[in-house]
């Protein structure tokens, strides 16, 4: 969809909220200008199960210059995702002063992987409070011996970010790589 990069307030919230069957993401240079809201943006959505079993169908997002300006909101934005399972990209995410990635995926359980990360909340005063709880908590770990963990995060919550609770009841099941 369009989007005018720098335009300030933007508002996204529960543009997408609540579509079970949403498969793969793909978000680039959304949310950019002072006092963007992408909160709930996807929340609840992704929480079906595309085939009777294994990761292979689990879905996919990409997130590339995604919130990167002053006070933008991305709380909640992929809360309860729950067949969420690979994020490939997550880069300049939430990098504005007063930058809030709370709770972004809380409870997305099926959330064992992020391919590659860089710059994700790192402007003055992010808040980055239980952004990864209660991820990793597969209920398909059972299905595999190959279950494995791997999140990959460089200049993670830098610049006096509060990662309280950050990645609380998290990974629970697979092992961590």
């Amino acid at each position: 969809f369009a989007n005018e990069p720098t335009m300030a307030g933007t508002n996204l919230t529960l543009m997408f909220a609540n579509c079970p069957q949403l498969k793969d993401v793909l978000l680039s240079h959304v949310g950019l200008g002072l006092d963007a809201n992408l909160s709930n943006m996807f929340q609840n959505s992704m929480s079906k199960q595309l085939a009777d079993e294994g990761f292979e169908d689990l879905t996919t997002i990409s997130l590339n210059d995604i919130g990167t300006g002053d006070n933008a909101k991305l709380t909640q934005m992929f809360e309860s995702a729950a067949y969420l399972g690979t994020i490939t990209l997550m880069n300049d995410v939430g990098t504005g002063s007063g930058a809030d990635l709370s709770y972004m995926f809380r409870n997305a359980s099926n959330l064992y992987r992020i391919v590659s990360s860089e710059n994700v909340g790192t402007g003055a005063g992010a808040n980055l409070t239980g952004m990864f709880m209660n991820t990793g908590n597969s209920e398909l770990a059972n299905l595999t011996t190959d279950f494995v963990i791997t999140y990959n995060l460089r200049n993670f919550g830098s610049g006096g970010a509060d990662l309280t609770d950050c990645f609380r009841n998290s990974f629970s099941t697979g092992y961590l790589a």
